[in-house]
């Protein structure tokens, strides 16, 4: 190769007497600067850049000549064997053409041509290979050879259980060939040599099925463990009996066995026609070598595509399968045989589909939604949407699960439920939209989905039972907790799944009983707070303490509530009377969260029955003599109840459930038609005794 030459002065290059020393010294010599140093170096590395990637160039050319050359070499090598092997079987046939005799005993001639059938097709098999293996003349070679089964595998990692790759066995007399799939095949060549076992030194090891691996045995060397899997458990049945029989030598025995079966068959007297007169059942009979050769490797293509995890392409090939042999059923009749192998690779391919949608305990869900639509999306493309969506669904609960599972219980109830409720609506939501893309709603599908919601939102409700509607939750906590729930089951609605029925049914009796123990505990303490009143107005003994009783009167509602101010340090209200106040308007806030259609009579009476106890106490002072030095004070309080009060709460019971109260509306005018004020004395009564 002649080097690009940049000058006269790097014509010394390709001297065959150069000598880098003296180019070096020339170079120094002409050289006057460093400047005319550097020049000279830069010239020299440019030069070593282009020498370096021509190189390269070359190298590269030669190696893809010399890849295609082999592969080029590779397939003729294939052809001289077949035609060698043609011209063996020619030389074969003369030979037993010549040594056939007339003078020989029929049945003797039978046994013997049965025999000679029986050696050429075993050893027509294992020639086969030749043009089947890649680099496996040295295994057919040895002439003692047969080939006893064949099948392919898939072989896992010992550890993880994990497809590694296919490959395809061979179980010879003396030994087992292992082979891996060429993916790039050019020819009739489909599988590569990996390696060769001797029989005497192969332990095979049955491995007991578990829940990812089945149908597997080991091959124990002292050296390594390799694991393979069958397709099906009678595959496997197959590879271990074979392995018994090639270490035993039985296969000679079965092999005897065999023709001394056919010789008696061929005696038999019923079989008096030669096998050419016998009429045949059908007029045309097809072979399996009849079929085209994609259907033939169906099975092992199959195989090929799962170990891959090339799922689509596995039910693409199967659906043209089922395609080709339902268009060319009267071409080529499927015997019953072909047909099993199709429906096993079928049943394989939906087990394995299967599996990517079932949950195990050492299985990850972190996948997320998405990961479960390519296999469900296949499994309704072979049929099993029923299946797809069972475990579909399986596998969302069991997120569901473990999702609820991380919430921890910590803080208040109301900050717990916020969270709990947040994500559990957050994942059932995600799985409504993703159970919609993948299988739509339909009839069949929908009613799964169905069932579905309503165990989970009976299990989630349960949690929210337990946790907000106990003997020691108050009221607001309650009504929070149900609003924020409510909340959400609006939410959910808006993308047409309505669960308000299943959740209000297992909300109504839980509710009902907490807004009767509220009511009685509200009724007990205005009557234990009536035995001790003395309706004194509230005196205060600090400036600042007034100024905040004025301010939670005006967080409450209440306009101007520095009118009910006697001096600087005392309202005209008394302590019982605020407290109620502030309790009575907190509870009106309560009920109006847990407030619904159903609740409306309860809730509403709830809250008539605690203000008519109030104004029941109010009252008995009016009328009780010896509180009559403190009638303008209990008259005042009374006033600040009927008309302040109570006109505040309707007020804001009815902005907060979009509608009036019938029976707070009701008791409105009942107590302001039943109380009478005199203006000459300014005593209080009441015109009926209703409320005495």
């Amino acid at each position: 190769m002649e080097l690009p030459l940049r000058g006269e002065n790097y014509e010394a290059f390709n001297d065959k007497n150069f000598s880098a020393q003296q180019f070096v010294k020339n170079i120094s010599n002409q050289a006057i600067t460093v400047n005319d140093l550097l020049s000279q170096h830069q010239a020299i590395q440019s030069l070593s850049d282009d020498t370096n990637s021509l190189l390269k160039k070359n190298v590269y050319q030669n190696y893809r000549q010399f890849i295609e050359t082999a592969k080029e070499i590779a397939y003729l090598e294939g052809e001289m064997y077949q035609l060698s092997q043609l011209l063996n079987e020619q030389k074969t046939l003369l030979a037993t053409m010549m040594d056939s005799s007339l003078t020989k005993p029929a049945s003797r001639m039978k046994l013997t041509k049965t025999q000679t059938k029986k050696k050429d097709d075993r050893q027509e098999k294992l020639e086969a290979l030749a043009l089947k293996v890649e680099d496996c003349n040295h295994i057919i070679e040895k002439k003692d050879r047969i080939l006893l089964y064949e099948e392919s595998l898939v072989e896992l990692d010992t550890d993880t259980h994990q497809a590694i790759h296919r490959i395809h066995g061979y179980l010879m007399n003396d030994g087992l060939m292992i082979t891996t799939w060429i993916t790039n095949r050019r020819g009739p060549m489909r599988h590569k040599f990996q390696k060769f076992y001797e029989i005497d030194n192969l332990p095979i090891v049955n491995v007991r099925d578990m829940l990812e691996v089945k149908h597997a045995f080991k091959l124990m060397m002292v050296d390594e463990v390799r694991l393979f899997q069958c397709a099906t458990s009678d595959s496997k049945k197959l590879w271990l009996s074979w392995v018994d029989k090639a270490k035993s030598k039985c296969y000679e025995l079965l092999d005897d066995t065999s023709v001394i079966e056919q010789d008696n068959e061929d005696r038999n007297p019923e079989n008096i026609f030669p096998e050419e007169v016998l009429p045949s059942k059908s007029k045309k009979t097809v072979t399996v070598q009849d079929l085209p050769e994609w259907i033939l490797e169906y099975p092992d293509d199959i195989e090929c595509y799962i170990a891959q995890r090339d799922f689509e392409e596995a039910v693409a090939l199967h659906e043209s399968v089922n395609k080709f042999i339902s268009s060319n059923e009267s071409q080529f009749p499927i015997n019953s045989s072909t047909r099993k192998t199709c429906e096993d690779c079928y049943n394989h391919l939906v087990e394995v589909l299967k599996n990517e949608l079932r949950v195990f305990p050492e299985k990850s869900l972190q996948g997320g939604p998405k990961a479960s639509r390519r296999a469900a999306g296949l499994l309704i493309k072979l049929g099993k949407s029923t299946e797809a969506c069972e475990l579909v669904l399986d596998r969302r609960t069991a997120i569901l699960k473990m999702t609820v599972k991380q919430v921890r219980v910590e803080g208040n109830t109301l900050g717990y439920i916020r969270r709990l409720t947040t994500i559990f609506f957050k994942c059932f939501k995600t799985c409504v939209k993703e159970y919609e893309v993948i299988f739509g709603w339909t009839v069949k599908t929908t009613p799964y989905l169905v069932m579905w919601v309503h165990q989970e939102v009976h299990k989630y409700m349960s949690i929210f039972a337990n946790q907000v509607m106990t003997e020691d939750s108050k009221l607001s906590t309650v009504g929070a907790c149900t609003h924020y729930l409510r909340t959400h089951l609006a939410q959910l609605s808006d993308l047409g799944l309505d669960i308000a029925c299943v959740v209000e049914e297992v909300l109504h009796p839980k509710l009902l009983g907490r807004l009767n123990i509220a009511r009685a505990k509200q009724l007990e303490a205005i009557k234990f707070k009536a035995s001790d009143d003395r309706w004194t107005p509230y005196h205060l003994k600090t400036k600042d303490s007034v100024n905040k009783i004025l301010q939670e009167l005006t967080n409450l509602g209440i306009k101007n509530p520095s009118m009910y101010l006697l001096n600087d340090l005392t309202i005209v209200l008394t302590y019982n009377v605020f407290s109620f106040t502030k309790t009575f308007i907190a509870l009106v806030e309560d009920v109006s969260l847990i407030h619904c259609e159903e609740l409306k009579d309860v809730c509403d009476n709830l809250l008539v029955s605690v203000f008519q106890e109030q104004m029941k106490v109010v009252s008995s002072a009016i009328s009780n003599p010896s509180l009559k030095a403190q009638s303008s004070i209990i008259e005042r309080n009374h006033s600040f109840l009927l008309d302040v009060v109570l006109s505040l709460v309707e007020t804001q019971y009815e902005a907060k459930l979009g509608c009036p109260s019938e029976k707070i509306g009701q008791l409105v005018i009942e107590l302001t038609t039943g109380f009478k004020r005199t203006e000459s004395d300014g005593t209080a009564f009441y015109t009926t005794t209703e409320y005495v």
